[in-house]
């Protein structure tokens, strides 16, 4: 038996310009004539950046404090990312996310990658964001540029396989992109004509589940952005979650799962922190926003640990890492529980 370890980050919100205030701030700033309005910094060479809801000292210790596990006491095999790694879809909030997330080269090591071991990404809703916020929005694409490491065929995605550092046990992740291309704006997304739905389509979840039987392992995890199923069934943390962040069809993306023999889904976009074993039997773990700008929530990321024998996951646990006011920035957060 081997243990398989994996950082899971979701919701970044990585921006050109970190700790914008909020659109009807900027507004203010501008009408008030105040410099810095609208995200533009003072000074001749003025960059318009538009939104920002990235806390860029929360990623910075983030990243200082999974080297420090790497290194010390919780040895990691992989770090997924599940979507939201960019405030926008526009180029220059892309750019900036891969430096801090897949960039290995980053000369003062201020990345995932910098750390060591593979950094595998998906995109989100707000990877997706492009054109002209709020005016001209549109499905953006330069994720799939900028990444280049996804390349999802028809939406799926098999990443390289996880395996212990003994390379004896495998741990496999399926990700599914279900951002929609053709989302409409509904009205509890008002002001912003921005729709945070995700929506499961047909020909993708038929390549998730064909992607997955092909694998003939019972050690596997998906990966999406959305979780599946929001409200009663679901622990506290999701009840009160706005139906303009659910996964429309996402109970057919449990019932798969189910039927494949996945071990259980690992998602993010709601910015809170909670786990919890669906009816369909499927474990489903949300991870928390890692560096979001002013979360009601707090900051969180999991540790994920499974143990792993035969291709089969014996056992599973999760570590809730907190952003703390301890010197580090970051903590454990009480005791491993199960997955």
């Amino acid at each position: 038996m081997e243990t398989v370890r994996i950082a899971h980050l979701s919701d970044l919100h990585v921006a050109e310009l970190a700790n914008a205030d909020s659109f009807p701030k900027a507004l203010g700033r501008l009408f008030a004539g105040r410099s810095g309005a609208l995200g533009m910094p003072p000074g001749p060479r003025r960059k318009f950046a538009w939104f920002a809801s990235y806390d860029a000292q929360a990623l910075k210790t983030l990243i200082h404090f999974l080297r420090e596990l790497h290194e010390d006491s919780h040895p990691l095999d992989a770090i997924v990312v599940t979507g939201d790694l960019a405030t926008t879809g526009r180029r220059n909030d892309q750019i900036k996310a891969w430096q801090l997330v897949a960039d290995s080269g980053n000369h003062n090591g201020e990345s995932l990658a910098a750390i060591g071991p593979p950094v595998h990404v998906m995109p989100g809703n707000h990877d997706r964001y492009g054109g002209i916020p709020i005016v001209a929005p549109t499905y953006g694409t330069e994720f799939d540029v900028v990444f280049t490491s996804w390349k999802a065929s028809r939406g799926v995605q098999r990443f390289p396989s996880i395996g212990s550092r003994n390379g004896k046990e495998q741990l496999e992740v399926v990700a599914a992109d279900f951002t929609r291309p053709n989302a409409s704006p509904l009205p509890h997304a008002w002001p912003l004509p921005i729709d945070g739905t995700g929506e499961v389509d047909v020909p993708t979840l038929d390549n998730l589940e064909r992607t997955t039987m092909n694998l003939n392992s019972s050690a596997v995890l998906w990966a999406v952005h959305f979780p599946p199923r929001l409200g009663a069934d679901c622990p506290k943390e999701l009840h009160t979650v706005s139906l303009n962040h659910r996964l429309v069809g996402g109970d057919a993306v449990l019932a798969r799962a189910a039927k494949c023999g996945v071990f259980g889904v690992i998602c993010g976009h709601v910015h809170n922190n909670c786990s919890y074993i669906d009816r369909t039997g499927v474990r489903v773990s949300v991870a928390g926003s890692a560096s979001q700008f002013k979360t009601r929530f707090g900051h969180w990321a999991h540790l994920l640990e499974f143990d792993v024998d035969g291709g089969v996951i014996l056992a599973a646990r999760i570590l809730d890492l907190f952003q703390d006011r301890s010197p580090r920035g970051w903590g454990i957060c009480g005791y491993s529980r199960s997955f």
